[in-house]
């Protein structure tokens, strides 16, 4: 039988220790995502002490009124702008700060007790600046092979007047010599769905940046990610799959927690063996996969 995670009736953790949940929520959406995802935090085991704030991209001029058991979590509100990350931004700077912030979309579901720790684990290191649920393997590839074979990651606006597909690879690029930020020799990055960070390690890159439209949201998640590896950091999954602790639904497919045995066996010994491949070697059998229209297996 599925454990319950949800009593009838329950507190929410209050601001407390040194390490503080940013939850995003967007108001112009139903509010039962976000209140599924508090009653998780509330009621399923973090393993560290933590506080809760919830940051609203206004869409109406609306508050957000949190039922009585969710007392003791700190709201901000703000004007709808840098979609997700802008809220984090919002939520990471304003008092009373904390040592260490996990960022949450409201989409976000937990999976697994113990969710919190191995974040903050990973985030105590001082040789690691992010971690998070997902590192974009698709883009894992020297910035070389991912310019000669851009036409495979060309990605459909949604900002757009004319809605045409764009070259992703150049304009991260170019957005990244912009800015000023060293690209590295390679396009790897964590996606910005769940990341964790310590505040000093914030404060060393300037924060988030807050993208104007679709394009320059993609590209600030991929300068997130260079900006503190240029400060010789590393940025890491949390674990060897992506969102074993927590889940986003568009991510469904990628989630352990639908796996049956025999798969996740399967997927565990392909990890390991590409943390094994060299790298020359993988390109080629990307680029084989690629050319078949397939995505090469995570």
């Amino acid at each position: 039988m599925q454990q319950r995670f949800f009593p009838e009736k329950h507190t929410m953790a209050r601001l407390q220790g040194d390490v503080l949940v940013v939850v995003s929520h967007y108001n112009g959406w139903p509010t039962d995502q976000l209140f599924s995802l508090l009653d998780q935090i509330s009621n399923v085991r973090s393993g560290c002490p933590f506080g809760v704030r919830i940051v609203v991209n206004q869409a109406r001029p609306v508050r957000l009124n949190l039922p009585e058991r969710y007392a003791g979590t700190d709201v901000i509100h703000r004007e709808n702008t840098g979609f997700n990350i802008g809220a984090w931004e919002a939520g990471w700077r304003a008092e009373p700060r904390r040592e260490f912030y996990l960022f949450l979309q409201e989409e976000c579901r937990i999976v697994r007790p113990g969710w919190l720790q191995p974040f903050v684990t990973l985030a105590r290191n001082p040789r690691v600046g992010l971690v998070g649920e997902l590192s974009n393997q698709h883009w894992d590839a020297r910035w070389s092979f991912l310019t000669y074979h851009s036409r495979y990651y060309r990605q459909e606006t949604v900002n757009s007047a004319d809605d045409r597909a764009f070259d992703e690879v150049s304009y991260n690029l170019n957005y990244l010599e912009r800015k000023g930020i060293p690209r590295g020799p390679r396009g790897d990055h964590l996606q910005s769905l769940v990341l964790c960070s310590r505040r000093s390690v914030l404060e060393a890159v300037g924060g988030f940046e807050l993208g104007r439209n679709y394009e320059e949201a993609v590209a600030i998640e991929v300068a997130m990610s260079k900006k503190i590896q240029a400060l010789g950091l590393a940025v890491k999954q949390v674990d060897l799959h992506p969102f074993t602790y927590i889940e986003h639904p568009q991510w469904n497919d990628l989630a352990p927690s639908s796996w049956s045995r025999a798969k996740r066996i399967r997927k565990t010994i392909r990890a390991c063996l590409r943390r094994l491949t060299p790298t020359r070697v993988e390109e080629q059998y990307r680029y084989l996969m690629m050319s078949m229209g397939k995505y090469w297996p995570r």
